[in-house]
């Protein structure tokens, strides 16, 4: 276009030969075009390449720490955090085998716009699937070979599509790590890549590991959580045994309460028969009686209330312990108060020289008032013992 418009001044410089000079430029645009795109398309898949090597390393390096992972709801969710901000996919979901339903359930997500996710059983198409690819489950791969004639794999297409997964990753427990051998704890599921990029050899690779990574994660954050309510079943188990004990000596106090006040309003029962009509009283007689009345009254009122901080203590201290730590301040005072009552009902105090010293103006600590009260009690019983 150039040439035709500049044409009348080229001839009137280079006569017949005008056309010479477009075409030499026509060449060079060509030529250097062709360089300036295969510069600015290195310098994209550069940093293509890059993004994806950082990603990598963030996931690898991430993998490495989650078997420090002690909450499981938490790992999960660092997961699925980790491959929607890093990778940059649309979504993520992960899936875990649940013992007690029999089935893969869905545990976390981020992202994902399936409003009622499925459940699969151990021989739904989709876990056999898993089974007998044991590697990443790429939806268009499966989907091409489907096409091409293998009908085995509809099924496995129809329900990654369901999920809306671009691929899934299955997460195998190892032999040397597990009772049965190459069983799968669950996978992850990826949606596109935002970029509209498709998923490389070495992605699925590094998720391949983060998987597996995530598989020993798993495994440790169930033990843990096993192991806690195994110990706290051993320490409501251990409390029962001590409810006994406290029982016995606790028993012998309630008891001398009740004889008490049976034994103070039987007297002033006797002392009202005895007095006769009180119209007949001389009005100092009269506040004399009135004053005994009210003292014995009073001893019956403190060794009731003191009978019921004993029941109260049995209650508190039989109640069931939360797996959750609950810490609030509370002083040196108030534990070994509730230490020295919760010892009350085990040993007898009056056997050895107890003489408890707490400073004033100790500082308050966080914890829970209960356990360590517990713990000093165990103490002092222990030394008692000793």
């Amino acid at each position: 276009v150039g040439g035709i418009i500049l044409q009348p001044l080229l001839a009137s410089q280079w006569a017949m030969r005008w056309w010479i000079i477009p075409t030499v430029c026509e060449a060079l645009f060509a030529v250097g075009g062709l360089a300036v795109y295969r510069h600015f398309q290195e310098r994209a898949e550069k940093h293509k390449i890059a993004e994806r090597r950082r990603y990598q390393g963030v996931l690898l390096q991430a993998s490495e720490g989650m078997t420090l992972i002690r909450s499981l709801d938490h790992l999960l969710s660092l997961i699925v955090h980790l491959l929607t901000m890093r990778v940059r996919v649309k979504h993520a979901a992960i899936y875990l085998w649940d013992e007690k339903s029999k089935r893969f359930l869905p545990r976390a997500a981020r992202h994902w716009k399936v409003k009622e996710p499925p459940t699969f059983a151990g021989q739904d198409p989709l876990i056999e699937g898993i089974r007998w690819i044991k590697g990443p489950l790429v939806t268009e791969e499966l989907h091409l070979q489907a096409r091409g004639g293998h009908t085995r794999l509809h099924p496995v297409v129809h329900a990654l599509k369901s999920l809306d997964a671009a691929v899934l990753i299955p997460n195998f427990m190892e032999a040397q790590n597990s009772v049965k051998p190459g069983r799968c704890l669950g996978f992850l599921i990826l949606g596109d890549k935002l970029s509209g990029d498709l998923y490389a050899t070495e992605d699925l690779q590094v998720f391949q590991t983060l998987a597996n990574q995530a598989a020993l994660g798993i495994e440790n954050a169930r033990f843990y959580d096993e192991l806690q309510r195994t110990q706290a079943d051993l320490y409501e188990t251990k409390k029962l045994v001590d409810m006994g004990r406290m029982a016995g000596g606790m028993s012998h106090q309630v008891n001398n309460r009740f004889h008490a006040i049976s034994v103070m309003a039987e007297v002033v029962k006797k002392a009202l028969e005895e007095l006769g009509d009180p119209a007949a009283l001389d009005s100092a007689k009269l506040k004399e009686w009135w004053a005994r009345g009210l003292e014995t009254f009073g001893k019956i009122w403190t060794n009731a209330l003191r009978g019921g901080d004993i029941a109260k203590k049995l209650i508190k201290y039989g109640k069931p312990s939360s797996l959750e730590f609950k810490p609030i301040p509370i002083t040196v005072k108030e534990i070994a108060t509730i230490a020295y009552e919760l010892s009350e009902g085990r040993i007898d105090f009056a056997l050895i020289d107890w003489t408890p010293t707490i400073p004033d103006g100790l500082p308050s600590i966080l914890g829970e008032l209960y356990p360590l009260g517990d713990s000093i009690s165990n103490l002092i019983t222990n030394s008692f013992d000793a």
